[in-house]
Formats: C-alpha cells, structure tokens, sequence
C-alpha cells in the first residue's frame, strides 16, 4: 500500500498561473509529484529503480515514460544487469498488465525534461532541470528549479502539453518488448530467460530480431546442402540436388514483414545485394554458400541425423561424409593412415613420446567429434537441463610442437581438402557471433590465438553454450590452438586442454618429407566415424547417460574401439581408453616439477601445508601456481606462501594416476617423519 505523501495543494479551476519550486531536498520533489495516479513523462535520465519505486510508493497505477538519451537501450540493460532478477521481473510484469511502458528514441537524443500527472480530471505538468533520477530525487549532491501548472480536463493548454508529449514519442521503440516476445517464444522459467536476455545486448544478439534471422539464414543454409543428398534417394530428388548444383540455381526463403528483421538479413547478406520481392529472397546457392565461407571462414556443414548423413558445400564440391564401414582390409588401411600420422610424432623431442601420442589421439577424437557438438548438446539437455558444454578444445605446448599441422591433418580427414586453420587476427567476436548465424556446424578451428588479449572473448566464451544456444539452431564448436600453457581463470571449466609438449626441427628433411605425404593421402576415417557417431546417438538418452555426462569424448572413443574390433587390428598402447587428464594429470606432473627443480619448497605446521615461493618472483607466478592445485584441495595465498589446509585431500591428489614416484616418495616421507 503506497505511503501517505505530502503533496502541494491544488489550485482552483482558475488558477491557471505558473508556479515555481525550487528542488532543494527530498520533500520538495516528493511534495511535487504525489497525489496523482497517472503519469506520462519525458527524461533524459530514468533510473530502473527510481522509475519502480516511484511507480510502487506514491500509487501510481499507470506510467508512460520515455527516456531521452539516444544510447540508453543498451545502457539501461547495463543499468538493470547489476541489479537483482527480481527488479526486472517487477518492471516486466507491470508492463504485461499494461501499467508501465518505457519508450527510447530511435536515432537522436531528446534532452527535454516534461511531467504530466493525472489524477480523475485534474493534471499537474511539470516543465524544469530535474530528471527522473536518483540524483535529482534525493537533490543532495544535486538542486534543480521546475515550472508547473495545476490544469484540468478540456483546457486548451492542457491539450497543447498531450500534443507535445506525443510528438516526443514519434520515431520511438517500446523498451523491454524483446523481453516479452522471448517469453513466448521460449517456454522456460521467468528467471533464465531474462538471463539470456540480458546476456544478449553484450554479445550484439539482438534479442527476437536476432532468433529470426538466424532462423531465415539457417534455412538457406539447409537448401544450399539439399544439393549434397545427390547419392541416395528417388530420381526426383536426385534431380532437384543436381539442379541445385548449378550456378544459376536459386535458393528461397520468406522473410518476415518486420522490418528490424529485415534490415539484419539484408546487412548480413549485403554484399550478394539480396533481391527481396513480395517477401520473398532470392540468392544463387553457389553465391551464398561462398558468402557464408569469405565472412565466417568455415564452410557451410549441416547434419541429417536420422538419416545418418553428414552434408558438406565447399566451393565447387557437395559431398555427403558419412559412409558405413566398408570391408574389414578397407577398415584397417583408415586405422593405419590414423596411426602412421600419430608415429610421426617421433621426429619431434619430448619428454614422454608415448603421453605426447596420447594426447594426439584425444585431441583427435574431440576434432572428428566437433562437428555433432549441437546435436551432444541437445541430448545433454534432455539428461542435465543446466548442462554446460560441450567443452571447448584448448591445446597448447611451446612454438613448433606441431600444432598447426594437427589441424591441417584434421581439416584434411573431415573435407578430403586442404584447409588451412582460421588465422589469429580473426579470432574475434564478429567473427564467431558471424558463423553461428548461419547454421553451420564446421568447427572453428582457430589458430595460434591468445584469449585473454580480447576483453570480449570472455563474454563470447561464457554464453555460447549455455546462455545463447537454442535446440533449434545449430552452431558451430570452438576449437582453439596456442603457445599460452594457462588460460584465464574463467575459462578453466570450460575448456578441455590438451598438451602438445614437443618440439619439432624444422631442418629434419625425413620429417616433413613424412607428413606431406600423409597430408596428400586420401583417408576416410571421418567419413566412417560420422555414420556410426550418428548411429550412437540414435540410442536412447538413458542408455548413454553416463557418456553426456561424464566423459564428453566417450562415444569417439566407443566409435574408434568398434573400428578396431571389426577390422581385427590391435589397438595401439597411446589409445586413450580414457580422458587423458585422468591419465596423465598435467597440472599436478607441474607441480611436482616446481619442486623438483626448487622453485617451491614446503613445510607442514599442524594440519595445513605451507608452501612456499621465493620473494623475488612475481605475485602473479605464486597465483598462478595456486591455480595448479584441484578444486578439491582448499587453499589460499598470502603473499609468496601457498596455504593448504588439510594436507589429506592434497596427498590424496598427489598420489593418484601416474606421478613422479621418486619426488612423491621423498614427499611422503618428510610428511611422515614425527614432529617434535
């Protein structure tokens, strides 16, 4: 129930002369605008909060306002993302039931500042310096002067300020309606969908105008690969895919009357200058599957799973990459090329060749894999409905270890081309918020990048999977190659890192002669694996349940596994049978190193762990070796000291998988040794 307020007494009906009040402490504003129940308002300034209090404490049943400021939109959601959930919901469902709506100039900035309050046939309008701020409200730290009059219903000045407020909401947009459309479109809990709203405008996802047009691009997407389905299906259909083959052939879509939607199709298709008539787009397959390649960097990849097919348009070339598995000899030649690819890494120097083969191996099953991220993604959800991933795959080591040829080899078993990887100058946002337009499932294989050198990645990085991803879209998965052993904190759950801690001589003639002749032999192992990847998710949830939720890679694995067994070949000792960081935990084999070579040193007081860094080296050194340490094991740093406390978990840690024995034993028996 709204307050009592003090309010200015209202004049009679001809009393038509201006007042004056000077704005010189809270009562006086709260003196001018109480009493009324109505309000329609022009600001420069409207604070959320202020805009709800005002609404709830002094009775308001009904307020129109529009905030003046030109980039308010995108300021105004920055205003409401540091507040709680529950303002949002406060302010959205008053404008469901029709009592708020909040409008913005659409390209210019109205600086003026009108009130007009209404109670019965009474109004107060209020012309002056103050807006309808938190500032002016509480006028501490800020005075203002207004001019106001006391009118009633049919007076002719009366009708002159409604006739100016109107013209001020001309060229105006609705605030908050793009929430209100993602509401219905959704069909999820209140809470994540203004979430996902608010997380929008930092990516450049224009909220429902966005969701269209992706929908529109990813149907063309659709057609454009219709002409890759040229090996199976009737005569009819054989024709239609070839036809569609031709460079004249066209591709169309209906695009929706809203012009938001419209212009984002015609900016987005701009250079093939769409020709759009009666609502219908018009484009050349050939002219847009090209588009989609020169502005994303990836070719336009889509998935039939039912049908167990995998359609690919890359320049002159539609193929279908998915094939059963043929004969048993045709089966063990794949593997071998797989193999011989992976021995190749004994030309380069290592510490561990065989935990180096390893995790080539991994990283090859995440690569073949990358390509059914979204269809892993909708199965997740039906077991985990806050599922995450799929994770991205982050592989570093030192300057030739490799890592770009990893790339080019897996490029060449997924397209039988030669591609090269997406180049580090193009690792950014327009580039990535680009390709997931489309509907192109073509992993982004970024090379040689740096993620914390990009302020915007962390956003990107955040909401791709778990806040803009929707069933219906498919999007690309994000792979990643650098020379940065350490990624940002954030990212650290979100990434599956994989070492390449080898180094290659790029003088060794035997050695490149070996992988250009790998890189020129044809190898149909990608193919093989889609169609019985494809086959596996066709199980039902339940019955791989614990491979979406545990181990991402299981079913590549599981694939591979079956390949082996049919071909009757013997699986290689590098096969990881398991995640590699279950094998070879790469931040506890750094830790021990630390040790080893005495950059830390440790001592145990009572039941924590103190170890120690020398004073001479960076604050953020010591950090970053805290951040080695599991999430299960409590720690924290003060100064150049480590502290851990309870040393069970941490020995626990230490122990497990493959370690260094010498180091650990001589750890354990320091700890063992009885204190006096």
């Amino acid at each position: 129930m709204p307050q009592k307020q003090i309010q200015l007494p209202l004049p009679d009906q001809e009393s038509y002369e201006p007042q004056t009040l000077y704005l010189q402490k809270p009562k006086d504003f709260e003196q001018l605008i109480s009493g009324f129940n109505r309000l329609k308002a022009v600001s420069f300034v409207a604070t959320p909060s202020l805009v709800l209090d005002i609404f709830e404490k002094y009775g308001f049943n009904q307020m129109q306002l529009l905030v003046g400021e030109e980039i308010s939109v995108k300021h105004y959601k920055a205003q409401l993302e540091k507040k709680q959930i529950s303002l949002i919901q406060r302010m959205m469902h008053l404008m469901q039931e029709d009592k708020l709506t909040v409008f913005f100039p659409k390209n210019k900035t109205i600086h003026s500042k009108l009130y007009i309050l209404s109670r019965d046939d009474r109004h107060r309008v209020i012309i002056g310096s103050a807006n309808l701020s938190e500032t002016a409200s509480k006028a501490k730290k800020q005075h203002n002067y207004v001019v106001y009059w006391d009118l009633q219903e049919g007076d002719r000045l009366l009708d002159k300020f409604f006739r100016d407020y109107q013209a001020h909401l001309k060229n105006s947009r609705i605030f908050l309606d793009d929430l209100l459309q993602l509401l219905k479109t959704k069909g999820e809990p209140e809470e994540k969908v203004i979430r996902t709203w608010l997380s929008q405008d930092v990516g450049e996802v224009k909220d429902i105008v966005e969701s269209e047009a992706s929908r529109i691009l990813t149907d063309l997407t659709r057609q454009a690969l219709q002409a890759a389905d040229n090996e199976e299906g009737s005569d009819q259909e054989q024709e239609k895919a070839q036809a569609l083959q031709e460079d004249g052939q066209e591709i169309r879509v209906i695009v929706p009357s809203d012009a938001r939607t419209r212009e984002k199709i015609e900016k987005t298709l701009q250079p093939l200058n769409p020709n759009i008539v009666n609502s219908e787009l018009r484009l050349k397959a050939k002219d847009f599957c090209e588009h989609v390649k020169k502005s994303c960097g990836i070719p336009i990849m889509g998935i039939d799973k039912p049908n167990r097919k995998v359609f690919l348009h890359l320049g002159d070339h539609q193929n279908v990459l998915s094939i059963p598995a043929g004969e048993k000899d045709e089966i063990n030649q794949e593997l071998a090329n797989i193999e011989e690819y992976i021995d190749s890494y004994r030309f380069g120097e290592s510490m561990d060749l065989q935990r180096i083969q390893m995790n080539v191996f991994e990283a090859l099953l995440y690569v073949l894999s990358s390509p059914f991220a979204h269809e892993f993604k909708k199965l997740a959800k039906k077991v985990d409905m806050y599922a995450r991933g799929p994770s991205y795959l982050y592989l570093y080591g030192p300057s030739f270890n490799g890592k770009t040829n990893f790339l080019r080899f897996c490029l060449k078993l997924i397209t039988g081309s030669h591609i090269e990887p997406i180049a580090q100058e193009y690792f950014n946002k327009t580039r990535i918020m680009n390709a997931r337009t489309f509907g192109t499932v073509f992993p982004l294989m970024f090379d040689d990048v740096n993620i914390s050198s990009n302020p915007t990645m962390e956003t990107v990085l955040k909401n791709y999977w778990e806040v803009w991803w929707m069933p219906e879209h498919p999007v690309p998965q994000i792979i990643l190659t650098t020379n940065r052993p350490n990624p940002p904190e954030w990212a650290n759950t979100r990434i599956k890192r994989i070492n390449f801690d080898i180094k290659f001589d790029q003088k060794n003639i035997e050695a490149r002669e070996t992988l250009n002749r790998i890189l020129n032999t044809d190898c149909d192992v990608f193919r093989i694996f889609a169609h019985n990847y494809l086959k596996l998710l066709d199980q039902p949830v339940h019955e791989i349940k614990d491979s979406l939720l545990g181990d991402e890679l299981s079913l590549s694995r599981k694939v591979f596994r079956d390949l082996y067994e049919y071909a009757d070949r013997e699986i290689p000792p590098y096969f990881p049978q398991e995640p590699v960081e279950n094998i070879y935990d790469i931040d506890k084999m750094e830790w021990l190193e630390l040790f080893e070579t005495g950059v830390l040193s440790q001592e145990e007081q009572a039941n924590k762990i103190l170890v120690s860094a020398d004073k001479n080296m960076p604050s953020y050194e010591v950090t970053r070796y805290a951040s080695l340490l599991p999430q299960g094991v409590k720690a924290k740093r003060k100064g150049h000291i480590i502290i851990i406390e309870g040393k069970d978990k941490y020995l626990e840690w230490t122990q497990a998988g493959r370690r260094n024995k010498g180091l650990l034993r001589r750890l354990l028996q320091r700890f063992s040794r009885p204190h006096t």
